[in-house]
């Protein structure tokens, strides 16, 4: 649309002075808002029917005043095919534009970021380990295997997502919902995984080939123990093995991989790990009994180095002309591991193990991850724990990046107050694409100012932090450990 391109200066000159007012979305009950601009217009304009519960004029002091209101998507949409076709007024329309665009607060952009998430939900609800879902336009993936909100398949033969950035003309903000199997064994009750959703402006290219890939089964293989057995952290063949608990005679445990030397077996059994609960130990073949010896010969063989489909993966800001768009501006990987349990993935060859949500971005040559909730551990070494972000440099390679020849990731920063109330958004994603609900810390009474003073209103947050900090595991430096 032409209009769209005039200067904010043109269309003071035409008379028109914007002031846009917005209301928050509502991050707890999942309901959006309504979003509302006021525009100041020398004279009454002509409003079509279908447009009068969106845009509301009336006389006053100093002129008229006319009032938009976005609800949905749809409501958008009116507006635009009234100025394209002229049947709604060049003021009312420059007004539209103005408000949606170039005044400090876009009105627009929030109701189709809120809606693009919601109909997300809908479309990718409750998928399974292992698959991909087209969450909300528009979002390119490579082989073009899906191609519409809603589409779903499995992730083994993607190679590339690519989720494109807001889009105001045509009311886009890409969306794009994975459910990865990562280092998780399939018993996890509830399809749980390693969740990732990508947010307009993002692009992802799988590092797991699909003929290198570890793809396990969709349910796992019962065995008997025959009798009291060590259970072990990794076989012998990945590397040195501790001794993690036992399993005792009589008890059924289930099976989803071997070593690659077919001697161990990989079983659903949840033990202490570093900062959470690891979900998968190893036993002797020679020590349980199969209920089935054919399901075991479809098992596949899990060696060194070995990866399911998107452990491993490259992320970049998408490119192009990103817009302001509050409360996502630019780009953003949203990752979460199921509550309590380590996920263990590959980000631009950085190896990062959550337990909670975070997110991911580049800015500028700085890999940034910013935890939401449980903790991150960073290459095995630093811990963040949620309200707190920390950053290592990158350098471009195939056309996204890799950490940077001996870089180390920073000390963790705690998150001042509008980064915790900028990722509060998070809080509003809707549950059926999610492991959990994603709890942000609060800013606490001893915040003053921009600072923030990092307290967990979630129980499990409040005692995970308590135990790392009593442990040694999070720095005593840190304020929360203070």
């Amino acid at each position: 649309m032409a209009l769209r391109n005039l200067l904010f200066v043109l269309v003071l000159a035409l008379g028109i002075a914007v002031q846009s007012i917005y209301a928050d979305t509502d991050t707890h009950s999942g309901e959006e808002a309504a979003y509302v601009f006021t525009a100041h217009l020398s004279a009454m304009p002509v409003i079509p029917e279908i447009a009068r519960p969106i845009v509301v004029c009336a006389s006053g002091i100093g002129g008229v005043v006319c009032e938009f209101r976005f609800e949905t998507r749809n409501d958008i949409q009116i507006l635009e095919r009234l100025c394209a076709t002229g049947e709604l007024s060049a003021n009312v329309c420059n007004a539209f534009n103005v408000g949606a665009t170039v005044a400090q607060v876009p009105a627009v952009c929030p109701v189709v970021v809120g809606f693009a998430r919601e109909r997300a939900g809908e479309a990718c609800s409750d998928i399974e380990r292992n698959e991909l879902c087209y969450g909300y336009e528009n979002v390119s993936i490579s082989p073009a295997l899906l191609t519409n909100t809603g589409d779903t398949g499995e992730l083994t033969p993607v190679t590339s997502i690519n989720a494109q950035a807001y889009n105001l003309l045509n009311a886009n903000f890409g969306i794009a919902v994975a459910n990865a199997h990562a280092n998780l064994p399939v018993d996890l009750t509830n399809s749980a995984g390693l969740r990732m959703i990508l947010f307009g402006s993002l692009q992802m290219r799988n590092r797991v080939p699909s003929n290198e890939a570890i793809n396990l089964p969709d349910e796992g293989v019962s065995v008997t123990v025959d009798a009291n057995t060590s259970v072990f952290d990794v076989p012998p063949s990945i590397g040195e093995q501790t001794v993690v608990g036992t399993a005792t005679a009589g008890q059924t445990l289930m099976v989803d991989a071997l070593s690659d030397d077919g001697e161990w077996a990989r079983v659903m059994f949840t033990y202490d790990g570093f900062v959470g609960d690891q979900a998968a130990g190893w036993v002797s073949v020679a020590d349980v009994t199969f209920a089935s010896q054919d399901a075991v010969n479809n098992l596949p063989g899990i060696g060194e180095g070995d990866r399911t489909p998107m452990q491993s993966f490259f992320f970049a800001p998408g490119g192009g002309s990103v817009p302001d768009c509050q409360p996502i501006t630019g780009s953003a990987l949203f990752l979460q591991a199921p509550e309590g349990t380590e996920a263990t993935y590959i980000a631009n060859d950085a190896q990062i193990t959550i337990i909670g949500s975070a997110l991911m971005n580049i800015v500028g040559s700085r890999m940034e991850i910013t935890v939401l909730s449980g903790v991150a551990v960073l290459d095995g070494d630093i811990v963040v724990p949620a309200g707190y972000t920390s950053r290592i440099n990158v350098i471009p390679s195939q056309g996204f990046f890799i950490v940077a020849p001996d870089a180390e990731w920073d000390e963790p920063r705690a998150l001042n107050r509008a980064e915790i109330n900028a990722v509060t958004y998070f809080e509003s994603l809707p549950l059926s694409i999610l492991n959990q609900a994603v709890n942000v810390p609060v800013c606490g009474p001893g915040s003053t100012g921009t600072d923030c003073e990092i307290t967990y209103d979630y129980s499990f947050d409040d005692a995970l932090m308590e135990r790392l900090c009593e442990q040694g595991i999070l720095s005593d430096e840190l304020d929360i450990c203070q």
